[in-house]
């Protein structure tokens, strides 16, 4: 009769153990089918929300400095034109150097932003980033891109002064149209960043 007895006691154990193994085993399953996913998983979203907002300020500060230079060429790009039509080669000279100063601060700040942009994204998986977070790192990228072309602009309106009159303003005026253009987009996105602050 002992024997019995410890025989169903010894099979109740192991169906004990067996049945703690599946309900372990039923556990780990539902965990991993858990989704991963930025929309199923807006914990993940917050994070990393969060560890970018650090990146998103310091660019900012940065783009609001590349604005002041824009604008700087902006109004030297203006002068050039005025000082062309009025046919004061001193004043032209001036605006130039005046422009070639600002050209090389925005080529600088191109570079700069490029890598605080890198940096970010070591730092950060864009695909983790909410809808509006990545939205303004994607407009970041775009500004770049933007104020990368304008040496490049620059140089085309200083070498455009150098052809007659008529073709000189409209490539003139094309050019300032860039750097207008690119002065607003930055103002815009820094404007859309004080809204959201």
């Amino acid at each position: 009769m002992n024997r019995y007895l410890l025989r169903v006691a010894r099979r109740i154990w192991w169906s004990g153990v067996l049945v703690v193994v599946a309900m372990g085993g039923a556990g780990l399953a539902v965990a991993a089918d858990r989704p991963h996913n930025p929309v199923q998983r807006p914990e993940l979203i917050l994070r990393a929300d969060s560890a970018a907002q650090p990146h998103i300020q310091a660019i900012a500060a940065q783009l609001a400095q590349t604005h002041a230079d824009v604008a700087a060429l902006s109004q030297a790009g203006r002068e050039v034109l005025a000082q062309f039509l009025a046919q004061d080669q001193p004043g032209l000279e001036q605006a130039f150097a005046d422009g070639d100063r600002s050209a090389a601060e925005i080529a600088a700040d191109a570079q700069t932003l490029r890598e605080m942009i890198s940096r970010a994204d070591a730092d950060i998986s864009r695909w983790r980033l909410g809808a509006d977070t990545r939205a303004t790192l994607d407009q970041f990228d775009a500004a770049v891109d933007s104020v990368a072309a304008l040496p490049d602009r620059w140089q085309a309106l200083s070498q455009a002064a150098g052809s007659n009159e008529d073709a000189a303003v409209v490539s003139i005026t094309d050019a300032l149209e860039a750097i207008e253009t690119a002065a607003g987009d930055i103002s815009d996105i820094l404007d859309n960043l004080g809204g959201a602050s």
